[in-house]
C-alpha cells in the first residue's frame, strides 16, 4: 500500500479515535466543553472521510478503514460497553460504507471532480450516519431502569430563557423590581416546577415500556438534528477543499485525467 494512502487513511483513524475521547467525556460528565471539541473534530473527520473516499477505491480497504474507525472511537467507551452500543456501532459502519459506494458511484461518472457535489452524494449519508453513532452512544449509556432528566439540563434551559426574557419582562410580570437575588429565586422556582413535572411523567411510564422511551427519545432527537444538517455542509466542503487544495499544492496528490468511452442510444 502506497505510503501517502497510508497517510490519508491513519490521519482519519485517528482523528476518529479523538473525537471517541471528547465525546465519551461529555457523555460521563455532561462536560459540554468536551462537546464542543468533538463537534468540530466530527467536521474534520467528516472532511478527511470524504478526501478518503476520492483515493480509495477497493472495498476491502474501506471496510477496514471504517472498523478502524469505529473500533478507536468505541475504545473510549470500554467500561460502559452495552449491546446498545454494539449494535449502535454496526449500524454506523454498515451506513458509512454505503455512503462510499454512493460516493464511489458518483465520482467515476464525474467528467472533472467537483467537490461541490459530493455534498449529498456523499456528505450528507456519513453525516447522518456519523450522528447515528454519537446519538446511540449517548443513549446506549443511560439505564432505561433509572431514565431521567438531569437537573442540571432543565437549569441550563431555564436560564437560557430567562435570559432571553429580559429582565424588564420579568419585573412586568412580578410587579417589582428586580433584584439578581429575587432573579435568582425565581429562576430556581422555575428549575424546581419544571424538574417536578417532568420526573413525574417519567415516573408514570412502566419500567417494561422505558427501553422502548428511551429508544423512541433518541429517534426524535436524531430527527431533529438531522434538520440542520444541510447547514453544516457547506464548511466541511470548504475544509476538504483546503485540504486537497494544499496537498495538490505540495504534490502529495495529483490530479490526472483518463479517456473513457460514452455509451449513446442511436436510431
Amino acid at each position: 500500500m502506497d505510503y501517502r494512502m497510508t497517510a490519508i487513511g491513519t490521519l482519519g483513524v485517528f482523528t476518529s479515535a479523538i473525537m471517541g475521547y471528547f465525546f465519551a467525556s461529555f457523555t460521563l460528565v455532561n462536560d459540554y466543553r468536551a462537546l464542543t471539541v468533538a463537534c468540530i473534530l466530527a467536521l474534520v473527520y467528516l472532511a478527511l472521510v470524504t478526501l478518503r473516499m476520492l483515493v480509495v477505491e477497493k472495498p476491502w480497504h474501506c471496510g477496514a478503514l471504517i472498523v478502524l474507525d469505529l473500533g478507536l472511537f468505541s475504545v473510549s467507551f470500554n467500561e460502559h460497553f452495552s449491546p446498545w452500543l454494539v449494535i449502535g456501532v454496526m449500524i454506523a459502519g454498515i451506513w458509512l460504507f454505503a455512503a462510499w459506494r454512493k460516493g464511489r458511484y458518483e465520482v467515476d461518472n464525474m467528467v472533472k471532480i467537483r467537490l461541490r457535489e459530493l455534498g449529498n452524494g456523499f456528505i450528507r449519508p456519513s453525516l447522518h450516519a456519523l450522528l447515528f453513532l454519537l446519538i446511540a452512544s449517548y443513549v446506549s449509556l443511560v439505564n432505561p431502569q433509572t431514565i431521567g432528566i438531569p437537573r442540571t439540563l432543565v437549569a441550563e434551559s431555564v436560564r437560557n430563557v430567562m435570559a432571553g426574557v429580559g429582565q424588564k419582562f420579568i419585573g412586568k410580570m412580578t410587579n417589582g423590581p428586580q433584584t439578581p437575588e429575587t432573579s435568582a429565586g425565581l429562576e430556581e422556582r422555575a428549575v424546581a416546577v419544571i424538574y417536578a413535572g417532568l420526573d413525574r411523567v417519567i415516573s408514570a411510564v412502566p419500567e417494561e415500556a422505558r427501553v422502548g422511551l428511551l429508544v423512541g427519545i433518541g429517534i426524535v432527537v436524531f430527527l431533529l438534528v438531522n434538520t440542520m444538517t444541510g447547514f453544516v455542509i457547506p464548511p466541511i466542503v470548504f475544509f476538504l477543499w483546503m485540504i486537497v487544495g494544499l496537498l495538490l499544492r505540495i504534490n502529495f496528490i495529483t490530479i490526472r485525467t483518463e479517456k473513457v468511452d460514452k455509451e449513446i442510444v442511436s436510431v
